[in-house]
């Protein structure tokens, strides 16, 4: 199962402040010393979208997202360490909720294929209609946590596997203790045991 790149893999939900998110600020406070890339935005509430060459930052609506171009385990942790700075820079922002995500891509094997079968899988073989995507969900309680899991079947060969780690929050420091105790790398770890235990079973 492959980690992909370039998806939000922190998204907090609250009344941002897109204005907040330029290149100044961001150089500044989350950033400091990195070579920066910045794209203005099309969206009227959006803010830049400012990058180094590995995470990419921007306010798109209510949501904050922090996404890493190149997925390893420093750039996770690094990904978590800039919500903790965001969350000490800005802590009076109303927040609602945020999630940690998670994007696989997996060839389809035989043991996919077999649990992945739908009710009305034979009933469409039979019509006249061509079937483009299958897309499964699930949830989950996970301790203090919903995982949601949304299973896509991108073509006839591979499939993508989406974790989100859902929390309802009231404030941005509970991000800090939230993560603290189940870490990014942790809730990695737990999204790839999920599915060995599930989905590659023989």
């Amino acid at each position: 199962m492959k980690l992909l790149n370039d998806f939000n893999a922190i998204v907090i939900s609250g009344l941002w402040n897109s204005h907040i998110f330029n290149k100044d600020w961001v150089a500044k406070y989350i950033f400091p010393g990195k070579d920066l890339q910045i794209e203005i935005p099309l969206n009227t509430n959006a803010s830049q979208r400012i990058s180094t060459d590995d995470i990419r930052v921007f306010v798109i609506g209510n949501q904050l997202n922090i996404s890493p171009i190149n997925t390893n385990t420093d750039v996770l942790n690094d990904i978590q360490d800039i919500s903790f700075k965001i969350a000490d820079y800005l802590p009076h922002t109303p927040v609602t909720a945020f999630g940690v995500n998670f994007l696989y891509e997996e060839e389809k094997t035989k043991v996919i294929d077999n649990i992945l079968i739908s009710p009305d899988k034979e009933n469409i073989q039979n019509c006249d209609y061509i079937l483009k995507s299958t897309l499964f969900k699930h949830s989950f309680s996970i301790e203090d946590s919903t995982l949601n899991l949304t299973i896509d079947s991108v073509d006839t060969n591979k499939i993508r596997f989406n974790f989100n780690f859902h929390y309802n929050i009231n404030t941005l420091i509970e991000i800090k203790d939230k993560l603290t105790s189940h870490s990014i790398i942790k809730l990695k770890n737990v999204s790839e045991k999920l599915f060995n235990d599930i989905y590659s079973k023989n």
